[in-house]
């Protein structure tokens, strides 16, 4: 029993080590991961941020907000100077699809794809379930800084507004707003790029607990409360009958909360994996042991006894039950050297 016991014993700490080690090593790889992800996307915010105050600056820009009712033909060479600087900024950075300008004063759109009015843009391009272009318009005319907004167009596509207000004309009215345009398939692909292994769940959640990547996990980000995301922390959330571990990592530029969910199974899988590579070296330590052992006592033990019988069958002792054989072995050995000696 002993001998069998020891196996399962070392079985078990070597499971329960290779677990808690087999965790600790996946929170670090999506600690990595996470930030790897937060980094890239970060800059690409930064970058975006920067673009907005670029273009609120242009003189083309300004000029363009402080035109009245419609441009005119004099105006014409202005914009097409602003369309071309818009269409060298996209250029800039694969990760933006599309840069416009919405201005209040005349209802057009100047963006990468040309000047027109704002209605016929949005038909052309942005036309979405969210907003018709009524509530689209006033969009572009509400009174914030910046916000970002989160569409879906009627062609399927998923598209994140990076929306900024323009400079505020000489007589404080507001003159319009630059808008940033960002497929949620570019957020997606850099997640699905880092991923260590498929079966992990990443993705992005904003303040109102939008996934923003993906509408693929929406059902689990259901239930995750962005207000109980805390940076930097791992913990275990049972969600649609499957057992996760969440890692969760704050971005530095915006109120968005990078998320990995990582199935419990997996890290199971991966510890099962070591215990049993473990236990198939202890089986093969215990042949090897067991060879040896037989190897030894062949080589070693069995002349011994061979001597050990041959004393026994000479003795006039017996030997007793409670004694070791070669402890009697030894004093027999000694009662005969001392008889020679009395002799």
């Amino acid at each position: 029993l002993l001998i069998l016991g020891i196996p399962i014993i070392l079985s078990i700490g070597i499971y329960t080590y290779s677990l808690k080690t087999t965790i600790n090593q996946s929170n670090k790889m999506n600690d990595v991961l996470m930030s790897s992800v937060k980094s890239e996307i970060d800059n690409h915010i930064n970058e975006i941020d920067k673009m907005l105050n670029r273009v609120a600056l242009d003189a083309d820009v300004q000029y363009a907000t402080i035109i009245k009712n419609c441009f005119t033909s004099k105006d014409q060479i202005r914009l097409y100077h602003l369309v071309d600087t818009l269409q060298n900024l996209n250029m800039t950075d694969e990760f933006i699809e599309d840069i416009f300008i919405y201005f209040n004063n005349t209802g057009t759109v100047s963006s990468i794809k040309g000047n027109m009015s704002g209605e016929l843009y949005y038909h052309l391009y942005y036309e979405n379930s969210e907003y018709d272009f009524v509530k689209f318009e006033e969009l572009m005319k509400q009174d914030y800084f910046k916000k970002i907004v989160l569409i879906h167009k009627l062609n399927g596509e998923t598209i994140l507004l990076f929306t900024m207000k323009t400079l505020v004309t000489v007589s404080g009215q507001d003159s319009g707003m630059i808008v940033i345009a960002v497929n949620q398939r570019n957020l997606q692909k850099i997640v699905e790029n880092m991923k260590w292994d498929e079966s992990l769940r990443i993705f992005v959640m904003n303040g109102s607990n939008e996934v923003i990547n993906t509408d693929q996990y929406k059902e689990l980000a259901d239930d995750l409360d962005y207000k109980n995301l805390q940076d930097d922390d791992h913990f275990y959330k049972d969600i649609m009958g499957e057992r996760y571990v969440v890692s969760v990592e704050g971005s530095d530029m915006i109120d968005w909360k990078y998320v990995c969910m990582t199935p419990n199974d997996l890290i199971q899988k991966s510890a099962k994996s070591i215990h049993n590579f473990s236990l198939i070296g202890l089986f093969i330590c215990i042949l090897v042991g067991a060879y040896f052992s037989y190897f030894l006592a062949k080589s070693n033990y069995n002349p011994l006894k061979g001597i050990v019988d041959l004393f026994r069958g000479q003795a006039s002792r017996s030997v007793n039950q409670e004694k070791n054989e070669y402890q009697w072995l030894k004093e027999e050995a000694e009662n005969i050297f001392k008889e020679r000696m009395d002799t």
